[in-house]
């Protein structure tokens, strides 16, 4: 009997894998050397929105996050493509998004929680955007008492190495926890329709297929950043094999 999970959920739908910042503690300013990077077409939205719907019918689906290694807000359809999904989506499933705040306007904040967002969270990389797009939250609270706005400047105080892929990062003591992505066999959909085992697979080195292929026929297995990552392989999961590391 296999140990792995079946792929059940989608995590993370990456409708941008480009970013209008280069943090050097981030991964997406490197990542167009290692995979395909751009904004995610309407075949592989609509391609992904089918297995959402499965997912969704089949109990499985938890939270969305339309976010990957990159800045959302960049996809010129982001407002569309919400209001896509929250249709698909019944109202007791979270859907989210991240955004680095330097597009961030109150209409376009807006239209994001008109077409269904209730979770917007904020990482801090640009003091003018975030102290900005900070007071937008202010203000919409009161016209969205329901929604959620996060604030983050973990890259910052509390950085991760991104499973290895940087070294820029001080050394911080994480917690460790056994990783949902392998225990909830949950995956992150990439903006050119590849699906990898989890949202910090910048360089694509953990695809298990496609939008294209039965996701729910494929197995959840970990890979080489799940050696380095702060995060534990379930028990009775084998692990990978060590591989030469890439470091940014």
């Amino acid at each position: 009997m296999t140990p792995y999970r079946k792929v059940q959920a989608i995590k993370n739908l990456e409708v941008a894998s480009v970013c209008n910042l280069a943090c050097p503690y981030c991964p997406a300013r490197l990542q167009g050397e290692h995979r395909e990077t751009g904004l995610m077409t309407e075949e592989t939205f609509e391609r992904s929105l089918y297995w959402l719907s499965r997912f969704v019918k089949a109990g499985t689906q938890q939270e969305l996050n339309l976010f990957g290694v990159g800045e959302p807000l960049l996809h010129p359809k982001i407002m569309e493509m919400a209001a896509a999904v929250r249709r698909i989506m019944p109202r007791y499933l979270s859907l989210r998004m991240n955004t680095n705040g330097l597009l961030a306007t109150e209409e376009v904040l807006r239209g994001l929680l008109d077409a269904g967002i209730d979770a917007i969270d904020l990482t801090d990389h640009e003091a003018e955007a975030s102290t900005r797009t900070l007071r937008l939250f202010r203000k919409l609270k009161v016209s969205f008492p329901d929604v959620k706005f996060g604030y983050s400047r973990d890259g910052i105080i509390n950085p991760n190495n991104w499973g290895g892929l940087i070294d820029w990062v001080p050394e911080v003591d994480h917690p460790r926890f056994l990783c949902p992505w392998i225990a909830n066999g949950q995956v992150m959909i990439m903006s050119t329709g590849d699906v990898t085992r989890c949202c910090q697979d910048a360089f694509g080195r953990g695809i298990l297929g496609t939008v294209h292929d039965d996701l729910e026929q494929l197995d959840h297995t970990p890979y080489i950043q799940c050696l380095t990552c702060h995060e534990e392989i379930p028990p009775g999961i084998p692990k990978p094999k060590a591989e030469k590391a890439v470091i940014a």
